[in-house]
C-alpha cells in the first residue's frame, strides 16, 4: 500500500524511522540500563510503542553484527553491548572513511570542520594511540 506524504503530515500514519535509528535506539536503552536486559526489559524501557518481536528482531540483528551479546538466562535472554558508546561510534566513522572515494580527503574535511575543543581531544587521542 502506498502512503502519500500528505496522508504522513495529516498524522493518519506514523513517519518511517530513518535507516538505523532503531538500533540506536535499542543500543542507547542498552547503555544507559548499564546492565544486561531482556527484550522484554528493554522494550518496556524505551518507552515507545514497538512490539516485542521488533525489539528482537533488532537485537538478533545487532547480536549479528557483533554489537551486542547475548546470555542465557532461565528460559529466555538478556542482552548487552559488547562495547561502550564510544566504540560503536568509532566503527560508524573508521566505515565511512574507509567507504570514502578518497578516505584522505574525508578526514581532512572533517577535521576541518571540528570545533577547538574537538581538535584537542582528537590530539590527545592520537598522542595517546601513538604511545601505545
Amino acid at each position: 500500500m502506498q502512503v502519500s506524504s500528505a496522508g504522513r503530515r495529516a498524522g493518519l500514519v506514523p513517519e518511517r524511522r530513518r535507516n538505523g535509528a532503531l538500533e540506536e535506539d535499542v543500543l542507547s536503552g542498552l547503555w544507559a540500563a548499564g546492565r544486561p536486559l531482556t527484550a522484554r526489559e528493554l522494550q518496556v524501557s524505551l518507552g515507545k510503542p514497538l512490539a516485542y518481536t521488533t525489539v528482537m528482531t533488532s537485537l538478533t540483528r545487532l547480536e549479528a553484527k557483533g554489537l551486542v551479546a547475548r546470555s542465557r538466562i532461565r528460559r529466555g535472554y538478556e542482552f548487552a553491548p559488547t562495547g561502550p558508546r564510544g566504540q560503536n561510534t568509532a566503527a560508524k566513522m573508521q566505515a565511512l572513511v574507509e567507504a570514502a572515494a578518497d578516505p584522505a580527503a574525508a578526514l581532512s574535511c572533517f577535521a576541518s570542520v571540528l570545533s577547538k575543543e574537538q581538535v584537542r581531544v582528537l590530539r590527545t587521542a592520537l598522542e595517546k594511540a601513538k604511545q601505545g
